[in-house]
């Protein structure tokens, strides 16, 4: 447990902003749009943060940011996690589904699950996007008039050579794929929350993503690539860290055991270069409010 926690309290002091990576090439549509142009050359696939702008007296531009993450993959899926303000409640996904680029300016995301009213799973909600910098605007359909978001860019896919998955180990692989937030069993029985996310993508690729206290906002502690080898292990392959420079381009292999029955809470041994001992995080797949959730009762 101490080792545990010492982890824990590292991942949250010790991550740094990094810079926003580079998005793929201007997409092109013929006749104006309409035709969905391949998301490898959109821009539109990353994480990004819901914000509020706002300008000083001096002109200058600010960002306040709101505690939604939205997650547009490259293989054309999408979620939308809102993290909660009490450590004792793991985030939640509030929209996810999968969406289409049609042009420059225009996506359409067709949700699979909503826990709002207004967004109803099934329906394709269409989006007027412009991207500025390392900023994005969206207006689309809402109730009976025009609703405005703006989004802060968090990180864009960076390549990453994706490693080979056996058949042996497929299964493991699928189970790793979603967004999963960090997490520890205390003593007493409760679980805490960190604001710490790691997003396993079809692509073989990761990404974790931390909330700082001070701010709220969102930045990249870490992202590379991850293959399942058995059942019961897979290797991660970090191309930049924040927290751990010396982890980038090593192979550093994850034993893993799902400790409930629905395959939601993740616990992870692993061994890292030049420090004794093994190290033992927990982790919890987010998902939304109409999924089910039941806390383990051994094993953490």
């Amino acid at each position: 447990m101490k080792r545990t926690i010492l982890v824990f309290a590292a991942l949250l002091a010790g991550m740094s902003a990094a810079p926003a990576q580079d998005g793929g090439a201007k997409q092109v549509t013929k006749d104006g749009g309409g035709v969905p142009a391949p998301l490898s050359k959109s821009r539109v696939p990353g994480i990004y943060q819901r914000c509020g702008i706002v300008r000083d007296a001096g002109g200058d531009t600010k960002f306040m940011m709101n505690p939604f993450l939205k997650i547009y993959n490259p293989d054309g899926t999408f979620y939308t996690v809102l993290a909660m303000p009490q450590r004792t409640l793991p985030a939640i996904i509030t929209t996810s589904g999968s969406y289409r680029v049609l042009s420059d300016h225009q996506l359409v995301e067709s949700l699979g699950e909503s826990i709002y009213d207004s967004h109803r799973a099934g329906e394709d909600n269409a989006i007027i996007y412009t991207i500025r910098g390392d900023s994005m605007s969206f207006l689309f359909p809402s109730g009976g008039g025009v609703g405005r978001e703006a989004w802060y860019t968090v990180c864009r896919p960076a390549a990453a050579k994706a490693k080979r998955t056996p058949l042996r180990a497929k299964a493991l692989a699928e189970s790793l794929e979603g967004v999963w937030q960090l997490c520890y069993h205390t003593d007493d029985g409760r679980y805490v929350y960190a604001p710490i996310y790691k997003i396993y993508r079809t692509d073989g690729t990761f990404v974790t993503v931390n909330m700082t206290s001070q701010d709220g906002a969102a930045r990249v502690a870490a992202h590379g690539s991850y293959a399942a080898q058995e059942p019961d292990k897979y290797v991660e392959c970090v191309s930049e860290s924040a927290a751990n420079p010396e982890l980038e381009g090593v192979d550093t292999s994850f034993e893993c055991i799902f400790t409930d029955d629905d395959g939601q809470f993740l616990q992870v041994t692993f061994s890292l270069p030049g420090r004794e001992g093994a190290f033992t995080e927990q982790w919890a797949r987010v998902i939304g409010t109409g999924g089910k959730r039941k806390t383990p009762s051994t094993g953490m």
